[in-house]
């Protein structure tokens, strides 16, 4: 007993009800209904039911649909409380009533339904609100066996629904991170970015100064930071990888923060979702500016020895120190020249 008093206190009880007192001053007689003296039995019956309990209820009426209701529905009518009362519904809930009144029209036929989570757009408040519904439609029955009424069991289920989405897009968002963790790995990156599914459009992320720092999605990136005479070449690699969904590795040019020339090594791989289709490309630019200086620098070196060679009449010996010192090829120095 103590158990039950305990919840009642959390919830409410029927002492702070209001609707019963509208009721009593409600002028019956300006309606189809009449004075509440006249008014059927099964009807008197069921709005008692329903004044006494929490839960939100409504009834709609005979031939006309007259709209009935308790405090608990007050709270879902928005400001269309207290003036609903004794209203066609059609005109309580014009906005919905084209979705309604089929529903409405077969239940009034002897048939019930109950929905869970039915998606409704309600304008009670003066503005479209998108909103969720739990809610059973019940025939309401007189002596004789005949519909005479409806009785509609509802509950606000918005908080739960909207709830539920979240949590939804939160597990999309983990499991498309766990997808792009596994691209990460795959493709071993110092500089990272992520791509559109067409890779048409790209945001990059500021790597090393020579990737453009872009606040929003632009097909404009090949232009910050690609040479004009590398753009198709560039352009025709990505469009191979798209087309084939293979992943794209490719060693080019880039303009530097000072407009100089950099060199990087792109890699980008698919992210596919449980569909198996592209969701995004996610992949990895590394800063190879220095390495390819120092192969120039070894191409000028070996130019100029096959120069010298070329031209010199005096015997020259070529000695490789890497070979004879044990060291690994292009450590420290690795020919020199003995005239």
């Amino acid at each position: 007993m103590t158990e039950y008093t305990a919840l009642g206190a959390e919830v409410g009880s029927t002492g702070s009800l209001r609707m019963a007192d509208l009721y009593r001053r409600h002028d019956g007689a300006s309606t189809s209904l009449g004075r509440r003296e006249a008014w059927p039995s099964v009807l008197c019956t069921t709005v008692d039911m329903m004044l006494a309990s929490l839960h939100p209820m409504c009834v709609m009426w005979g031939p006309r649909r007259i709209f009935l209701y308790n405090d608990g529905y007050a709270d879902i009518l928005g400001a269309r409380h207290p003036s609903a009362l004794g209203l066609p519904t059609e005109d309580v809930w014009p906005e919905l009533w084209d979705v309604l009144v089929p529903l409405v029209d077969r239940t009034f036929r002897g048939e019930s339904f109950a929905f869970r989570d039915q998606p409704l757009t309600m304008t009670r408040n003066g503005f479209e609100e998108q909103v969720w519904y739990d809610f059973a439609y019940s025939p309401l029955r007189d002596g004789r066996g005949e519909v005479v009424g409806l009785l509609n069991v509802t509950s606000d289920c918005t908080a739960r629904v909207v709830a539920q989405r979240e949590r939804d897009a939160a597990s999309e968002r983990l499991r498309a991170n766990e997808g792009r963790l596994a691209a990460l790995v795959e493709a071993s990156s110092d500089s990272l970015y992520s791509m559109s599914p067409d890779w048409r459009e790209v945001r990059a992320v500021q790597g090393r100064g020579f990737i453009p720092d872009t606040d929003a999605p632009s097909v404009r990136w090949m232009d910050d930071y690609l040479f004009p005479e590398d753009r198709a070449e560039v352009h025709d690699r990505i469009e191979e990888a798209v087309a084939r969904t293979e992943p794209f590795e490719m060693e080019h040019r880039v303009r530097l923060a000072d407009g100089t020339a950099g060199w990087i090594f792109s890699r980008a791989v698919p992210v596919r979702d449980e569909e198996g289709r592209i969701a995004e490309w996610f992949g990895m630019a590394a800063d190879v500016t220095e390495r390819h200086r120092a192969v120039e620098q070894l191409r000028e070196s070996e130019a100029f020895m096959r120069g010298v060679l070329a031209s010199s009449n005096d015997c020259i010996k070529v000695l490789d120190l890497d070979a004879k010192l044990g060291c690994e090829p292009n450590q420290g120095v690795a020919r020199v020249l003995v005239l």
